[in-house]
């Protein structure tokens, strides 16, 4: 779990759902939530110095994809985004992680392990292609996750394939490298990203 989360949230009836599902990502009874409250989108530098000493960053409320893109690839923190709806989302403990091998996918492992370690299922979600899976599960192994591993046989914009899959294996979160290009495996990191902010039902974790 994270020791602190910096939550920017637009509306004041998302505050309760977005702070609620903060808490459940920091670490019980020491994690701190810190709630950023604007009406107006934050420009992608006073995120980052906003987010310079935080774990990760939930962003809320964001409906421009070029803004929010520009502020995921500025703020160099994990960005969780919450799907639509008034209810926070359950605690994480069943995570997908989409897989095609690129740098991003990398960072994004990276920043999820914190919740990776204390989720009850993990579950490798490979682009067709990607031949580093064997390595990822020594990684996580040794971090003290047991993975499953599921070859999607994605490739190109692949989004909704993903979505999908995380909906049959119940998950309720999602870790993505966020715009990424092409990566070792062959769906494109851009392209899949694109119908996933669109339509996601469950949380996202993204890592530029």
């Amino acid at each position: 779990m994270y020791a602190d989360v910096l939550v920017y949230c637009r509306s004041p009836q998302r505050w309760p759902a977005a702070v609620d599902y903060a808490r459940r990502l920091v670490e019980p009874g020491t994690g701190q939530v810190q709630l950023w409250a604007e009406a107006t989108a934050p420009s992608a530098e006073s995120l980052s110095r906003q987010a310079a000493w935080t774990d990760a960053v939930l962003l809320d409320g964001i409906q421009d994809l070029q803004q929010l893109r520009e502020l995921i690839q500025a703020v160099a923190r994990p960005c969780l985004l919450l799907p639509r709806g008034t209810d926070a989302p359950p605690s994480p403990r069943r995570i997908a992680v989409g897989w095609n091998g690129s740098l991003q996918a990398r960072r994004a492992l990276h920043a999820a392990l914190p919740l990776l370690r204390a989720a009850q299922q993990v579950v490798l979600l490979q682009a067709a292609g990607c031949a580093e899976t064997a390595q990822v599960q020594r990684f996580l192994r040794r971090h003290g996750v047991q993975p499953d591993c599921v070859d999607c046989g994605c490739r190109g914009a692949a989004g909704p394939q993903l979505l999908e899959l995380c909906a049959a294996q119940q998950a309720d979160l999602l870790v993505l490298g966020a715009y990424a290009e092409r990566g070792l495996g062959e769906w494109d990191g851009a392209q899949t990203l694109l119908p996933i902010l669109r339509e996601h039902a469950l949380p996202l974790l993204l890592q530029h």
